[in-house]
């Protein structure tokens, strides 16, 4: 395997476990080296999913948040400091929303019993949730918001 190949696993590896959390990082991440043009060429190979126009960068300012209803999930989009993350509107400690839950940094606590949860990676920061909530791949593009096509 070569040095590029096994560099590429690596990317790959980190994107399927959501520490990219967005094409536009998956992108940056392959542009760092030197054969970018071969690896685009061979991107169909990511099995990048589909995605979904759900607003404009200025329907969101910084600090604030949207919600959109997919057939079997609601999620939140959320925009913190220009950079912008979707997960879903759950609490895993109760089933119950995080809506208007605060955001504190990457954190969203739970409006009802303080669970906190990063919303770029969806780890649970602080008790009494024990289970991560899901998180979604959002790209930026021309101003508009996409994530992933839940409904696929």
């Amino acid at each position: 395997m070569s040095r590029l190949d096994e560099e590429e696993r690596e990317i790959l590896e980190a994107f399927e476990e959501g520490k990219l959390q967005s094409v536009k990082n998956l992108d940056a991440e392959l542009k760092k080296h030197r054969d970018y043009a071969s690896i685009t060429a061979r991107k169909d190979k990511f099995d990048l999913p589909e995605f979904v126009k759900v607003a404009r960068v200025e329907d969101i300012p910084s600090g604030g948040r949207i919600w959109r209803e997919f057939e079997y999930e609601t999620v939140i989009i959320l925009n913190v400091d220009g950079e912008f993350y979707c997960i879903a509107d759950l609490c895993t400690h109760d089933d119950g929303p995080l809506e208007d839950g605060p955001i504190d940094g990457h954190a969203i606590e739970c409006p009802r019993h303080g669970a906190c949860f990063d919303i770029r990676t969806g780890a649970v920061l602080t008790l009494p949730a024990t289970v991560a909530i899901p998180t979604y791949l959002v790209k930026v593009e021309d101003g508009d918001i996409y994530i992933e096509n839940l409904d696929d």
